[in-house]
This record gives structure tokens, C-alpha cells and sequence, in this order.
């Protein structure tokens, strides 16, 4: 018999039950996956097993109806493969799970619609019950300031040995777990409420615009699942120079279980943002190169300072490719010049009111400087833009550069290409650079054209040669924009049209 404390309608094992407040936020987290799916299809007799043993626990006098079978039987699997995932690269990891019954009602595109409160419920507390898994219940304090948000944390659940040793007993290992097809990769969610976290995911009416995104990404992905994208050796631990991905929407580096990406826009609009995200985005810059496409080196081309640039093309005012918009006097080195990367980020995204130095920033400015004296600085130099700063339309640019990627993945994946995007860079074999290049600058055109921008020659970096870099920026601007063919300046469109 369980013994625990009432939560709700539910009975809550006491190890789930310790107050998660205190010293422990646990937000060593992230929330948990539902579409989680075993890539064999004759299934493994390890779920037969824990269903049982689910059963046993609960000393049922009737058996469930079909229904609510294959609820729980979802449910089982949703959780234990997610725990496992998470276990197999970061055993100190938490997922986020909600035990209110509010969270459940109504179906919505993000969850299984098997996924229901009673069964979650129930699943978790025989997981713990069986020492399968240990957990922390969730919380809301709402012994704030009048007029202040409540404080809370959802419950957090995380596989222990016992699960691990059991799982490899049936041999069950990561590469025998994926992500269902039918998981939705066009993703909305509603404008932030809380600084540094993602707004909540928005369900949506599909239209013709939603429909024909998820079928092109649908074609990207489907040439992804069939390529063999690998990395030699673990990815290290989390340190400075990796960025942290709690509460974002990008998917842990440690997580290969899938090539797939997803699309996400913001503030409850498909006008704002639209990024593409894939587990490679999560390495560092000096992990990309370690990456292997079918077994073959890779090259990583970017387009240089990309969103000070869009700026000055929509505003009919193209930046020269010489042109560096991070370059401010006194910030030359390096590791200054990021902090004017912060800096023109802050103010893209910001208000009037922008004036507080992201972490960590504050140390590294030069001796005497204060961050609202870089702000300045940044504003001066970019005077014939400043109708995008301090307005919060960053979303806005990521919308752009969004169509660009998009442009670039879909020709791409006709050519049978296979590329990773990185939001302003792109990652392919390196027998494939010259096509990358070229796909680059006229997605690049193309775009402004139709987003009514002045295209200009945008900045690409990461070339293997300057020669292979000026053949192809003068065979793709010196003939093909010249003649003027808009089919030749959007790819998506062009390749279909010539055949």
C-alpha cells in the first residue's frame, strides 16, 4: 500500500511529498516530453512488464475499459522513456510534470490526447512507489505582495537506478527511442510573463499558411531522419562558454534521439519569430566543427551581423559587406565586441526603459565604463536605424531571418542536401559548401525582396577559401541578380518552376 499525502483528488507518495521549496528550486529542469515513442514497432516487453506491476499495486477488482487502458499505457511509456532520455545524459536532471487536473482538460496539439490527469497521476506515484523514479511535488506560494504573481514550481520527477538497470535487463537504449510522427512541429506560444521564460504554448487554428509549414518542414525532416548526423564523444559539461538552455525552446545537445527540427513563434502571432530548432544548436561553437553529416567533415557558413543588417536593408539603407555593425572604438577585441553584440541585441528587444547589463556582462566592460554608456555608443553609430531600437522588434527580424532559413532548408532538402541550421548559420557537408554559399545569398535576396527591403550584399562567413568565397559571391551577384529573374532570387520557388 501507497502511503503519502493528499494532493488534489490523488494520493501522493511521501517521497513525492517533501516540500520542493527551501534551498531546492529544483530548477535543474526541463518540462517533459509526451511524444516520446520506442523506434521499434514491435514495442518491448519492458512497458508489459511495469503495466503489470502497475496493476498489481493498485489491486483492481475489475479490469479497466479499453480506453482507459491505452491511456495509461501511453502514459507509462510518455514517462519512463523520457526519464530514461534524460537519465542517459544527465542523471541530475528533473522533468516537469503537472499534477493539476486544469492542466488536462481539453485536447490541444502539444499533448497525446491519450495523455489525461487521473493516469499521470497514477503513473508517477507507482513509479515512485516502486523506487523507479524519485520526485518532488509542486508548489504555489502565494504569500507575495499584493498585486505580485504567485510563486510556484510544477512537480518534478527524475528516473533512478533502478529504472536504468531495468531498462538495460530488456535492452532498451537510446538509440531504440524516438519521436512520434505525428508530434507537432509548428509551435505557438503566448507573449512571456515572466522575464527569461518562454511564453505558454497557444493551441491555434491550422490555415493554408500553418499547413503548408508543417508540410515543408515535413520534407526537411524526412531527408534529416535519414541521415547519420554524429559527433564524436560526449558533449562536455555546462560552462561559461556554453549557453545555458533552461527555458528556452531549443532541445538539449545530449538529446539525439531525433534529427527533427520545430518551429517556433512567439506572442501569439505568425508574424513574430519562426525560428527552426535541432539538438546541434546547443553545442558550442567549437563543437560544431566535430560534427559528422553521413560520415563526412562539415562546414559551417554564417551571415555576419545579421540582424543590424536586416535593419539597415528593410530601412532601404543596405550595409556595405566591408561594413562590421559591431565595430564601436574601444571595443575591438573579441571578447568586447560580443558584449556590443549584447549590447545592439538589448536594445533590439528592449524599450526606453532598457538600461540593466545582462549577466554576467557588467564584469567584463573595460575599466570606468558603465553598460548605459555602451548603450549610448551602440545608438550613436547606428542613428539611421533607430526606429528599430528600444521597440521590442526583435521578434519582428526573427520573422525574417526565419523565411531566409526557411529558404535555404527546403531548397536544400530538394538538392537532397542535408543542413543544420544554427538561426543565422548553416551547417553541410563540405563537398556541399559552394551550393550552401550560393543558396545563402539568394534566399538572402529574395526575402527582402518580398519583405520590401533593399537587399544590398549581405556578409558571409566561414568560407574554406577567400577564392572559393569571391567565385561564388561574383557568379551569384555579378550575373544572376543582375538579370533580374525574381524565380532565380527565391530558391523555394525557382527550382520548382525550372523543373
Amino acid at each position: 500500500m501507497v502511503h503519502g499525502v493528499r494532493e488534489g483528488d490523488q494520493l501522493v507518495p511521501a517521497s513525492v511529498g517533501e516540500d520542493a521549496r527551501g534551498d531546492e528550486r529544483l530548477d535543474h529542469s526541463r518540462p517533459i516530453r509526451w511524444d516520446r515513442t520506442l523506434t521499434d514497432p514491435e514495442g518491448n516487453p519492458l512497458f508489459d512488464l511495469l503495466e503489470a506491476q502497475l496493476q498489481e499495486l493498485e489491486q483492481r477488482k475489475r479490469a479497466r475499459k479499453w480506453i482507459d487502458r491505452q491511456r495509461f499505457r501511453a502514459t507509462l511509456e510518455a514517462f519512463v522513456l523520457d526519464l530514461l532520455v534524460e537519465a542517459w545524459s544527465d542523471p541530475s536532471r528533473w522533468l516537469a510534470y503537472s499534477r493539476s487536473r486544469g492542466y488536462y482538460q481539453g485536447q490541444t496539439r502539444y499533448r497525446n490526447p491519450l495523455i489525461t490527469y487521473e493516469p499521470v497521476c497514477r503513473v508517477t506515484n507507482f513509479l515512485i512507489s516502486a523506487d523507479y523514479a524519485e520526485g518532488k511535488t509542486g508548489f504555489c506560494d502565494r504569500s507575495q505582495y499584493e498585486g505580485m504573481a504567485p510563486e510556484g514550481r510544477r512537480s518534478r520527477i527524475r528516473a533512478t537506478d533502478g529504472l536504468l538497470n531495468l531498462a538495460a535487463s530488456y535492452r532498451l537504449t537510446r538509440e531504440g527511442v524516438g519521436i512520434a510522427a505525428a508530434s507537432e512541429t509548428i509551435l505557438l506560444r503566448a507573449p512571456k510573463l515572466v522575464r527569461g521564460k518562454p511564453g505558454e504554448l497557444i493551441d491555434y487554428e491550422d490555415t493554408a499558411e500553418t499547413r503548408k509549414m508543417r508540410d515543408t518542414l515535413g520534407r526537411i525532416n524526412a531527408l534529416l531522419a535519414t541521415a547519420r548526423i554524429t559527433m564524436p564523444g560526449p558533449v562536455g559539461e555546462q560552462d561559461q562558454d556554453r549557453p545555458s538552455l533552461e527555458g528556452t525552446d531549443e532541445p538539449l545537445p545530449t538529446d539525439r534521439t531525433s534529427h527533427r527540427l520545430h518551429r517556433v513563434f512567439n506572442d501569439a502571432s505568425f508574424d513574430r519569430g519562426g525560428r527552426f530548432y535541432g539538438w546541434w544548436q546547443g553545442l558550442r561553437k567549437t563543437e560544431r566543427p566535430l560534427l559528422l553529416i553521413n560520415d563526412e567533415p562539415v562546414i559551417e557558413l554564417d551571415f555576419s551581423g545579421m540582424h543590424p543588417r536586416l535593419c539597415y536593408a528593410l530601412s532601404g539603407q543596405p550595409l556595405d559587406p566591408e561594413v562590421d555593425p559591431y565595430a564601436i572604438p574601444g571595443f575591438e577585441t573579441p571578447e568586447l565586441r560580443e558584449l556590443v553584440k549584447r549590447g545592439f541585441g538589448q536594445l533590439l528587444n528592449g524599450t526606453d526603459k532598457t538600461r540593466k547589463a545582462p549577466t554576467g556582462c557588467t564584469e567584463r566592460l573595460p575599466p570606468g565604463m558603465r553598460w548605459g554608456q555602451l548603450l549610448a555608443a551602440i545608438e550613436a553609430k547606428h542613428r539611421p536605424i533607430v526606429a528599430w531600437l528600444r521597440r521590442k522588434r526583435g521578434l519582428e527580424l526573427q520573422a525574417v531571418d526565419a523565411a531566409i532559413a526557411g529558404t535555404i532548408l527546403d531548397y536544400l532538402a530538394h538538392r537532397g542536401i542535408p543542413c543544420l541550421p544554427v538561426h543565422d548559420s548553416f551547417i553541410v557537408a563540405r563537398r556541399h559548401e559552394r551550393v550552401l554559399g550560393e543558396t545563402m545569398l539568394l534566399a538572402w535576396h529574395g526575402q527582402l525582396q518580398r519583405f520590401g527591403g533593399t537587399a544590398g550584399i549581405p556578409r558571409v562567413q566561414g568560407w574554406s577559401s577567400p577564392d572559393l568565397e569571391q567565385t561564388v559571391t561574383q557568379r551569384v551577384l555579378g550575373s544572376t541578380l543582375q538579370r533580374g529573374d525574381p524565380h532565380l532570387l527565391i530558391p523555394s520557388q525557382g527550382w520548382r518552376r525550372r523543373g
